[in-house]
């Protein structure tokens, strides 16, 4: 039997996605659907409410916020047979993207209640799971700043803002990298290591990802004068980046990132950490709820 847990951040999407409980409770009660909603009250207890929710026999974890909320759940569901759905409402929604979720909330709640199910890939890096991407680089110190602009300017207009804030002080690093034992050296830009196609709004770092494959998609910025970097910046959005000789496209099944201890590290949006990193595709793959 179908038991719904609808984890919801409040902060996510500058606040709208309080206004979709309404619509969530008419809907689940018209069809006499068991459910709950939690509102986490801070950052990291979503992870809390979802463990507490499967010990209670929820069946079902929906994530009501970004990219950042789904983190969290992720990291509450771990290895545990559950299913996730995802109600977009935050920032950047790029799982959301992935799994081409419709953007209408009556329409989301259709398929949260009646969609499929398939089963996706999962990364981990340092013992964390993420379902989008894992960065070190420009990439992480743009997520740092965009958290701050996050309070006065929301969607891609923030990231974009973080973008040029961080390039008028970020300065790139040498690193080297594992690829399935395979070394390389590097000064970077950035490294973004993939499972699916999107982040940062929907910017497709990794055009040829795919969440089924069972593989990572591993995109290298090698260092790039700051006009270029600029140029390159607005041909992510269409995956036309991988252009640029400055650009490399890997792919394997675990990666390494060792050197500039100062170097952050990014999971999903969050940052959780400095390196050295350890990434890799999990043998386990995680349900989804599909449109």
């Amino acid at each position: 039997m179908k038991k719904y847990l609808f984890v919801v951040n409040p902060v996510a999407g500058k606040g709208r996605t309080v206004e979709i409980i309404p619509k969530i409770k008419e809907s689940f009660d018209k069809d006499n659907i068991q459910y709950e909603v939690k509102i986490t009250s801070q950052r990291g207890e979503g992870e809390k409410i979802v463990r507490e929710g499967i010990d209670k026999g929820y069946t079902h974890i929906i994530s009501v916020g970004g990219d950042g909320t789904a983190y969290e759940v992720v990291n509450g569901i771990r290895r545990e047979k559950i299913v996730l759905g995802i109600l977009p409402a935050g920032t950047g929604n790029d799982f959301a993207r992935m799994i081409n979720m419709p953007k209408d909330h009556d329409e989301i709640l259709k398929v949260l209640k009646m969609g499929k199910t398939k089963r996706v890939d999962i990364g981990m890096v340092n013992n964390r799971y993420f379902l989008n991407c894992s960065s070190v680089g420009i990439d992480a110190e743009i997520v740092k700043e965009t958290e701050a602009i996050k309070q006065y300017v929301s969607g891609p207009l923030a990231y974009l803002i973080g973008v040029f804030k961080t390039l008028t002080k970020y300065k790139n690093k040498e690193v080297e990298i594992f690829i399935d034992n395979k070394k390389i050296k590097r000064n970077i830009e950035l490294v973004a290591v993939s499972n699916g196609k999107y982040y940062g709004g929907g910017m497709k770092i990794n055009p040829m990802a795919d969440f089924h494959d069972g593989l990572l998609d591993i995109c290298l910025v090698n260092k790039i004068n700051k006009i270029k970097f600029a140029s390159l910046f607005f041909t992510v959005f269409k995956g036309q980046h991988i252009r640029f000789q400055e650009v490399e496209i890997f792919r394997g099944k675990e990666v390494k990132i060792l050197g500039d201890k100062s170097l952050l590290l990014n999971a999903d949006g969050d940052i959780i950490g400095n390196i050295p990193a350890e990434i890799n595709i999990q043998k386990t793959r995680i349900d989804v709820i599909f449109p």
